[in-house]
């Protein structure tokens, strides 16, 4: 049986530091016992500098000027299952002036019971596409092309919402169900 637990173990990591996101095991008592290659490419940070330290003396989750990474662990602990982390939510090293905008959850591992035995921290890097969407945004306000798509189950056609704005109009549903060619 341990070697069937090794191998999942084995199976799981080597899973976990394929994929392009982070992830992070914390103990209910806040104490890291795994995170994945990939956060490194986030954080400026060594492995041996996270694994059996407390997590709350390590990083920071900042909503608005608050710290919120006491108040996620403590309603996991309280039964809450899963918390997704707001917009414009930050992660930092501790007493670091570096921020990473995230986006992510965190989730209660439990057992049969309801018992928490794990908390799982996923995140990933937003900073690029919010450089992206502020860059797109400033150009679309600064000219007339307003983009638009149709969804191809309803043929409800979505025009941007400033082309409203530009014509002085209020938005209109359009269906264009006619102009979808059916084979």
């Amino acid at each position: 049986m341990s070697d069937l637990k090794s191998i999942e173990d084995a199976v799981i990591t080597r899973l976990l530091d394929s994929l392009a996101a982070n992830f992070a095991f914390v103990d209910i008592d806040g104490t890291i016992r795994y995170v994945n290659q990939y956060i490194f490419k986030c954080l400026d940070i060594n492995r041996k500098d996270l694994i059996g330290k407390k997590v709350t003396d390590v990083l920071s989750i900042f909503h608005g000027q608050s710290d919120i990474l006491p108040d996620i662990l403590e309603e996991l602990r309280q039964g809450k299952d899963y918390i997704e982390f707001k917009a414009d939510t930050y992660l930092s090293e501790k007493d670091q002036d570096a921020v990473q905008l995230v986006g992510g959850a965190a989730f209660g591992i439990r057992d049969r019971n309801g018992q928490l035995l794990h908390i799982l921290f996923f995140f990933r890097s937003i900073n690029k596409e919010k450089r992206q969407q502020y860059t797109m945004d400033m150009i679309l306000d600064k000219t007339n092309i307003f983009p638009w798509t149709i969804e191809i189950d309803t043929g409800i056609l979505k025009i941007d919402s400033r082309y409203y704005d530009y014509i002085g109009s209020r938005p209109v549903r359009m269906l264009l169900r006619s102009m979808i060619f059916e084979h």
